[in-house]
């Protein structure tokens, strides 16, 4: 995850935003080397003018923002991503789901997951705090990826 938030901090210092952040678009560049990690997949990537959104939903559904789902969104979409793959990482599922898309994008718009499951008996607070502050609603109090990086956890 430290990798992860140090990829989309440089992105973002530079205007880019990923949009497509998911386990299968991390991989490792050496086999045997869990700290060569590389980001892959920019095909629907965007750079952003400073204050500018998008409108247009893109990106993969279990990992989407709510804000992508209500159409007004801008680069903190990708703290969202980082915040449901580290819950999965810890957990070992996704912290929205449902039965089909619909029911999954509307978990994903209420934001309500938990952490009372078995697998976060054992994390520590601080991993669960990391989730807590990258998995917020509102994009504007969101943890950035810069945040997540120094965060204690990392």
């Amino acid at each position: 995850m430290r990798q992860i938030f140090s990829a989309i901090a440089y992105l973002h210092h530079h205007n880019i935003c990923h949009r497509d952040l998911k386990p299968e678009n991390i991989l490792l560049k050496e086999k045997h080397n869990i700290e060569s990690i590389k980001l892959i997949d920019f095909g629907i990537a965007k750079i952003f003018k400073e204050k500018e959104y998008e409108n247009q939903p893109k990106g993969t559904t279990m990992y989407l923002a709510p804000e992508v789902i209500s159409g007004k969104y801008g680069k903190e979409v990708d703290n969202w991503a980082c915040g449901v793959i580290l819950y999965i990482l810890l957990c070992g599922r996704p912290p929205f789901y449902g039965k089909d898309v619909t029911s999954i994008l509307m978990s994903i718009k209420k934001g309500i997951y938990t952490l009372d499951r078995e697998p976060f008996y054992k994390c520590s607070n601080e991993a669960k705090d990391l989730i807590a502050k990258l998995l917020v609603k509102d994009p504007s109090k969101r943890y950035t990826a810069l945040k997540a990086y120094e965060h204690p956890w990392v």
